[in-house]
């Protein structure tokens, strides 16, 4: 590693980096690749949620969509007494 390693707030100094065996450093940096792969996915799924939410949350009430696209757990009016 070029610099100090710091995974889970334990920095490794440069000695130990050094001391450390070629198949650990390998396997080291692999999981830190794969840490930094799955944060991003994570980051785009939390994205993907929040529009699938606002997605479902929407009726007639609170945007321009038809009273008829409204899903069926949406409230319905209260129908008017003649």
């Amino acid at each position: 590693m070029d610099e100090n390693c710091l995974a889970y707030g334990i920095e490794i100094s440069d000695s130990d980096w050094e001391k450390t065996p070629a198949s650990i450093k390998q396997l080291v940096e692999k999981m830190g690749q794969h840490i930094k792969q799955s944060e991003k996915r994570l980051a785009e799924l939390e994205v993907k949620y929040q529009e699938l939410l606002e997605k479902i949350n929407c009726t007639s009430k609170n945007s321009s969509i038809p009273p008829s696209s409204d899903p069926p757990h949406a409230e319905k009016k209260p129908e008017k007494n003649k």
